[in-house]
């Protein structure tokens, strides 16, 4: 998704499930910019 990969201005979340550690991490790294990430989970496994 573009809002996902691409430098976008203003107040934009997205929200965006995933199934494993592996999987947030590849979706996390998956840009050309070094743009902030965070990752909020209640379950640590």
């Amino acid at each position: 998704m573009a809002v996902a990969r691409d430098e976008i201005f203003g107040p934009v979340a997205s929200v965006i499930s995933f199934s494993d550690e592996d999987e947030v991490v590849a979706l996390a790294n998956d840009t050309p910019y070094g743009l902030a990430a965070s990752v909020w989970t209640e379950d640590m496994r």
